[in-house]
């Protein structure tokens, strides 16, 4: 394996493009600070690896003015049932948890980076 050698003139090196890299990156950004992003995937994941964005992170996303876009892309559950093949196991009802996050939002993991990635501060 050959690794190039490069010299940056940056702030910050952040590893990873996933949800949490590239909402760094954004919030960084907004702080005046250079990033340089890394990813070692040349493709988009197809698939997600969490079932939804939870209310802390849609409030820190409310926060850097990505919202509105991920809201758009995405589902608000406020109730959800957890089923075997055989059995209710539970309900979960978050419409008691504080507005104007009182959901989770379901969206598929590979439009977040997208969304953050056409972010002005990227």
């Amino acid at each position: 394996m050959t690794i190039a050698q490069q010299t940056f003139d940056t702030d910050v090196i952040i590893v990873g493009a996933g949800p949490s890299g590239t909402f760094l990156t954004n919030l960084l950004g907004q702080m005046g600070l250079s990033c340089i992003l890394l990813e070692k995937r040349l493709d988009i994941l197809a698939s997600s690896m969490a079932i939804g964005v939870m209310p802390p992170s849609l409030r820190r996303l409310a926060h850097i003015d990505l919202i509105d876009p991920i809201l758009k892309a995405g589902c608000p559950v406020t109730r959800a049932s957890v089923l075997t093949e055989n059995a209710l196991l539970g309900t979960l009802d978050l419409r008691s948890l504080p507005p104007p996050f009182n959901y989770v939002l379901s969206i598929p993991q590979c439009y977040f980076p997208q969304i953050a990635r056409s972010s002005v501060y990227f």
